[in-house]
């Protein structure tokens, strides 16, 4: 292999500056601090600000695109809900959004502003089908204790449907979505950064994902992967998307969660069950994280969910799509009808059919539990 590429075939420039070393140092203080059972047990939120870390950081030094076609045939326009319900199971539908705001897309505008909708509902409703995958309901997910692969299996039904459902939508779209042109740019330092994905950053990404899945120790994760990005020289596409593109407005909302959880826990009382749905609207992400959780986790998970498709600021993701008080407009009166369809999917589901396989599927993994936190009167 080429001694200036990276993992896979991308051929370019490895980096170990300054700031690569010092993430090195960081990444391997904590793997030792991990293995001599010294990092600190954390609570909801910080562990839900170093996952958003971990999850920026894993596509930093991966880059995999938003595709276009696969094996040289175009994808049709009804698959892209899909996938990005799909993907956003595994990364955050931030994540998923910046890859759909950088495709090539030919169209009228009114074509195009449904299309990032429809994919912004996609990757919102998506994210469900695994614990990491949706920011706002992670903080609910991990007060119960859910940290596993199957924890979100029971989403899996109602998700399908609704995906279904948006892809039908798609279809009838008038656009097209062409090869994103992409290569190797430079940063500030003027560093080549990756702009684009081998197989090797598929492994890499794959590789990260399951081992958060097998370890749940997000702090393990993280300094494994900071330690990872410095031996292999990608430090520097890490640093990159940190510094341009990691959720500011979100770790912004959590850091601030972490400070005030404890003293407004009174007030967001009030707040708890079908109340919650009002301070989701206006900011999901900020509400699930003080969330006064009910006990039953599919109800909780039910609410926030609905709540945060109606508006672009609710999840902090749609303010990247649309970025106009005429978009915001067209987007909350577009988002009615699909966040009503998801509020009776889901309802149909978890009030209906859920309660006949509930007990076989938690004899086999176990049920919900809330840990150490109160619950919502």
């Amino acid at each position: 292999m080429d001694s200036n590429s990276v993992v896979g075939t991308e051929k370019r420039k490895k980096c170990w500056n300054m700031e690569c070393l010092f993430l090195g140092l960081v990444g391997f203080a904590l793997i030792w601090l991990y293995k001599e059972s010294l990092l600190p047990h954390l609570n909801v939120v910080p562990e839900t600000i170093v996952l958003v870390i971990f999850l920026g950081g894993l596509m930093g030094i991966t880059r995999i695109p938003f595709p276009s076609s696969i094996a040289g045939k175009a994808i049709p326009i009804r698959a892209y809900p899909l996938i990005s319900g799909l993907i956003s199971g595994f990364m955050d539908s931030f994540l998923v959004l910046l890859l759909v705001e950088a495709a090539n897309l030919q169209g009228e505008k009114k074509a195009k502003m449904k299309f990032k909708a429809l994919n912004m509902f996609a990757a919102l409703i998506g994210g469900l089908t695994l614990y990491i995958g949706e920011i706002y309901i992670l903080p609910v997910l991990l007060k119960y204790g859910q940290r596993d692969w199957y924890s979100m299996l029971p989403m899996i039904p109602p998700v399908f449907v609704f995906l279904s459902m948006l892809s039908v939508v798609a279809s009838k779209l008038e656009l097209k979505v062409l090869p994103f042109k992409n290569g190797n740019g430079t940063n500030g330092n003027g560093h080549q950064k990756k702009t684009e994905a081998d197989w090797g950053d598929y492994l890499e990404f794959a590789g990260a994902i399951l081992l958060l899945l097998y370890t749940h120790d997000a702090f393990l994760c993280l300094g494994i992967l900071l330690a990872y990005s410095f031996v292999t020289g990608q430090g520097e596409d890490l640093i990159d998307i940190m510094k341009t593109e990691t959720e500011v407005g979100v770790m912004l909302l959590l850091v601030f969660a972490a400070f005030v959880a404890g003293p407004i826990e009174p007030y967001m009382a009030k707040w708890g069950g079908w109340w919650a749905f009002f301070p989701s609207v206006i900011n999901g992400v900020l509400t699930g994280a003080i969330f006064p959780v009910s006990g039953d986790m599919w109800h909780d998970v039910h609410i926030l969910s609905t709540a945060v498709l109606l508006t672009p600021i609710s999840s902090l993701v749609g303010v990247m799509l649309f970025k106009t008080i005429p978009e915001w407009k067209f987007y909350i009166k577009y988002a009615f009808p699909f966040a009503l369809a998801w509020f009776l999917i889901a309802g149909a589901w978890f009030y209906g059919l859920w309660p006949l396989l509930k007990e076989p599927f938690e004899n086999q993994f176990g049920a919900p539990q809330i840990q150490n936190v109160k619950k919502a009167h």
